[in-house]
């Protein structure tokens, strides 16, 4: 069993995203455990916690331009003039959402590259509202979509529709968990860490399981075409 897990690890290990999930999830576990722990060690873990998100702060550096690219790319794909109304309102709140992911990225840098200018504070509380208003637009899309999915049955094969529905049930979660948090840092002095570090917590798992399932679907695929492949050479 150790020998096929190394592999496993190794190679999801090379992959960026699962990086960055991991480094999320090592974040908002240090978030929540911090206010259970005596004061000395609050604050070394804290610090720890501080560390990790400049980390992926670091990480995330250059994504504004695969972004951009991806919001010319969902603005230029306009539904067709006969599509329904519903097709024309998640396109827009796709657009909608790059576009606050686009100016989110180069906010968040801002805040971090001058924090001593009086006015880094305000550019990361504008990263805040970007951030909390992309998950809403992803909340909303990810609702009409489920619906989409439950009414229409040309959209595939019941198991095809099943697997699809399950997939934006956990975007759902993710979106949601991280919308109150996001609630919480704009709006409530109520919020307590720990409860911020919970849902974080719960929506990087999630967040993870969805990256590791789409690459064991992706290797799945690619086996499923080379044993074609061979199948038509034979």
């Amino acid at each position: 069993m150790s020998a096929s897990l190394m592999p496993f690890v190794l190679d999801n290990l090379s992959d960026l995203r699962v990086r960055e999930k991991l480094l999320r999830l090592c974040q908002h576990l240090a978030i929540f455990a911090s206010p259970h722990l005596a004061p000395h060690n609050q604050a070394k873990l804290d610090r720890i916690s501080c560390d990790i998100g400049l980390a992926r702060l670091v990480f995330r550096s250059f994504d504004e331009l695969p972004k951009l690219r991806t919001t010319f790319v969902t603005y230029h794909n306009k539904p067709r003039q006969n599509c329904g109304a519903l097709d024309r309102l998640m396109w827009l709140l796709s657009v909608l959402g790059n576009v606050c992911d686009s100016l989110y990225y180069p906010a968040e840098k801002i805040a971090w590259l001058w924090p001593a200018n009086p006015r880094a504070a305000s550019c990361k509380t504008v990263a805040t509202k970007l951030w909390v208003m992309s998950l809403f637009c992803t909340i909303l899309r990810t609702l009409l979509t489920m619906r989409q999915l439950k009414r229409d049955k040309k959209l595939g094969s019941s198991e095809e529709r099943g697997k699809l529905y399950r997939q934006q049930v956990l975007t759902l979660i993710m979106s949601a968990a991280d919308f109150k948090n996001g609630m919480t840092m704009l709006y409530s002095s109520t919020g307590s860490r720990s409860q911020i570090g919970a849902l974080g917590s719960l929506s990087s798992l999630l967040g993870l399981y969805s990256v590791l399932r789409a690459k064991r679907q992706q290797l799945l695929d690619e086996r499923r075409m080379i044993a074609r492949a061979r199948g038509i050479l034979e």
